[in-house]
């Protein structure tokens, strides 16, 4: 099921996730070496997206995952937590669908090394930042 989601998702937003992806790219050029803390990272990347009106595009990608799972998305998301936060590694949306199920989608344009701990921009492609979970 997560991976229907996924292609479908990939197939109707990939503008998006590319749009994502050179926004995140434009944060790390700007971005001190290393990057040890995540508000870094995610408070900037957030901005970006919120200026290139691309938050709404993102949260959109749950009424396409849910089209693929044949049922809707529960309420009303809005851009904003709880359904959609921009992380350190990028943005998340969630939501509960009719049925009871959650759907999250995630787009992981940082990466995290672990030790040391430092964010490092992920350059994937779109296939490969786009993460689905159904729970």
């Amino acid at each position: 099921m997560e991976g229907l989601v996924r292609q479908r998702v990939l197939a109707e937003h990939e503008e998006t996730v590319g749009s994502v992806i050179t926004a995140a790219r434009t944060v790390a050029r700007t971005l001190p070496d290393p990057v040890t803390d995540a508000e870094t990272v995610a408070v900037p990347l957030a901005a970006l997206l919120r200026e290139r009106e691309l938050l709404g595009e993102v949260l959109a990608m749950l009424d396409t995952g849910a089209d693929a799972l044949e049922t809707v998305v529960a309420g009303d998301p809005v851009p904003a937590p709880p359904y959609l936060s921009v992380r350190s590694v990028g943005p998340v949306c969630r939501a509960t669908l009719a049925d009871g199920r959650r759907l999250v989608i995630d787009l992981r344009v940082f990466a995290i090394e672990r030790r040391p701990v430092r964010y490092r921009f992920a350059a994937p492609d779109p296939a490969a930042c786009l993460r689905v979970r159904l729970r």
